[in-house]
Order: structure tokens, then C-alpha cells, then sequence
């Protein structure tokens, strides 16, 4: 049997007849109302007794650490009186010390919501309050460049992909993007795998896939890299075989190109040798130091 009421509309309009609301008790909102009220008093209640507790535990650890002060200057007092000739400044700065370490060992005051979570955290030593937002030191990107000209600055992700001064060096660069993130590191090479696996795909190589067979398919790249670089190495060498220059690939050593050694040679203000060897002066096909016919320096016509 059907414990429904159902009340026929005496109009039969649209609206009536979707009327939600139709045949509501609104007395019955009251009970509603009534539930809200009593729970809201017991939060009430309840955050009126954790803050008494809060300060009834404050006030004990503030009178213990007042006790604790008390008793290490007595006992200090107590060494001096028995060692007048001891240091005062000493114990100033101990008792000081002392004092930065009790205050240091409270716990900083936390606020929370109604689910536990910290909201807020206030620390002690600093007396600053500290919020769990994201950090807002950083300059922002949009402000990096204000010409209208510069890099596209998304809002809603918060991103600028490209460089925003690119006339810079790039050594000198705080931020050069986010897509200097993007290549770098590895992701060139997951790039260059991935296009690997479009262009099998695309010529009906069904074996290689990147997200089925990864290891497969970083395999069939391998192979594919040395395949290249084995037909580059056969080109260059039938190159060299026949119009030859291979003598001139051989390029001396890196210390003799740049004329940099591993002698160290260390020099006074005024440019004598104080510490090393001096670097030797290269010598010609020609006789050089040799002083004919009583001669102290090279003599003869500059020419």
C-alpha cells in the first residue's frame, strides 16, 4: 500500500505541477533550525574550552620556566658569593643565554580549523606569523618584461613558455622560460623517442610503442641510432678515401693549442719569477747565443 499523499492541483499549470515545494509542512523547518543552533553552541563550547586550556597551560609553563630562572640565579648568586672575584659579565650573558633557550623551547602556537588542519602557525622566537601559502619573494614573470612585445604570460597556469629577453645572454639569465625546463636534462631524449615511435607508427611499424613497450621500443631506437651513425661513419670515410685530407682531421694537443700547461709559475709585482720554472722561449733553425769576436750581445745589422 502506498504511503504517499499525493494532492491534485486544482490549476493545471506548467509551474504548478512542478512545483517541488508543494505540500511542505515549513513548520518542520524549525526542527532544522533548532539542530543547527545546538550544534553550533557545542563548537562554541568546545573552542571556549580549548582556549582555557591553552592559557591554563601557558601560565604553567610560564610559572615553571619563572621558577626555573629563580633558581639558576640563586645557585649563580651562590657561586659568586663564594667566588667574589669571578667574571660578573659571565653570568650576565649566561643568564641571558639561559633565558633565549626557555623561550626557544616553547612550541609555537598553532590555529586550526574544525577538521584539525593548521591554518595559521605563529612562532615563538621570531613572534612573526607564518601562513602556508606559496612563496612570494620571487619577482613575478608578467614583471619581468613589461614590453608588450615580450613572452606570453598565461594566468590561469602561471606559466610563460618562452624566454622573455632573448637579446640577453644567457649566462646572465635568472629565468629563461619554462620551456628551458622542458629541454633540458632528459627530456630531449624522451622527445626524440617519441618521434621515433610516431614515424614507425605512421609506417605501419606496429611493434613500437612507447607507453605498450617502452623497453622495446627504447631498444628499436638503439638500433636505429647505430644504423645512422654507422651509415654517416662509411659516408665520411669513402669521402676521405677519395679526395683524401686526413692528415689535416689530426689536430695537435688541446695544451698546445691553447698554450696552457700544468706548470705552475707564480710572480712578484714587478714581474720577476718567485716561484717555478719561466717558460721557455722556442727556439729557431738559426744559431742563437753565441757572442763571436769578444761580443757581450748580438751584434751585427738588424737586418
Amino acid at each position: 500500500v502506498e504511503d504517499e499523499i499525493v494532492k491534485h492541483h486544482e490549476t493545471g499549470s506548467f509551474d504548478a505541477k512542478r512545483d517541488r515545494w508543494k505540500g511542505y509542512d515549513t513548520s518542520k523547518y524549525k526542527d532544522i533550525i533548532n539542530f543547527h543552533q545546538k550544534v553550533e553552541e557545542a563548537r562554541r563550547k568546545k573552542k571556549a574550552k580549548e582556549l582555557d586550556e591553552q592559557m591554563r597551560r601557558k601560565a604553567a609553563k610560564k610559572k615553571e620556566r619563572l621558577l626555573r630562572r629563580q633558581k639558576k640565579r640563586a645557585q649563580k648568586k651562590a657561586k659568586r658569593e663564594a667566588n667574589p672575584d669571578a667574571d660578573s659579565d659571565s653570568d650576565s650573558d649566561s643568564d641571558s643565554d639561559s633565558d633565549s633557550d626557555d623561550e626557544e623551547g616553547e612550541s609555537g602556537d598553532e590555529l586550526k580549523d574544525d577538521v584539525g588542519e593548521v591554518i595559521q602557525k605563529r612562532d615563538a622566537r621570531t613572534r612573526t606569523t607564518v601562513r602556508n601559502l606559496r612563496i612570494r619573494e620571487d619577482t613575478a614573470k608578467y614583471l619581468l618584461n613589461l614590453s608588450t612585445k615580450s613572452a606570453h604570460y598565461d594566468p590561469k597556469t602561471r606559466s610563460m613558455r618562452a624566454n622573455p629577453h632573448p637579446e640577453k645572454d644567457p649566462s646572465e639569465l635568472t629565468y629563461a622560460g619554462d620551456n628551458f625546463v622542458r629541454m633540458s636534462g632528459d627530456a630531449q631524449k624522451i622527445k626524440k623517442l617519441q618521434l621515433f615511435a610516431f614515424a614507425k607508427n605512421d609506417d605501419g611499424d606496429s611493434d613500437v610503442h612507447l607507453q605498450a613497450a617502452p623497453s622495446q621500443a627504447e631498444l628499436h631506437f638503439q638500433s636505429e641510432q647505430k644504423r645512422r651513425m654507422q651509415q654517416v661513419n662509411n659516408l665520411r670515410r669513402s669521402v676521405l678515401d677519395k679526395y683524401g685530407g686526413v692528415k689535416h682531421l689530426k689536430a695537435p694537443a688541446k695544451e698546445l693549442l691553447l698554450n696552457q700547461s700544468e706548470n705552475y709559475v707564480e710572480y712578484d709585482e714587478d714581474g720577476h719569477l718567485i716561484k717555478g720554472k719561466e717558460p721557455a722561449i722556442p727556439k729557431s733553425k738559426y744559431i742563437e747565443d753565441v757572442y763571436d769576436n769578444n761580443h757581450t750581445a748580438v751584434w751585427g745589422s738588424y737586418w
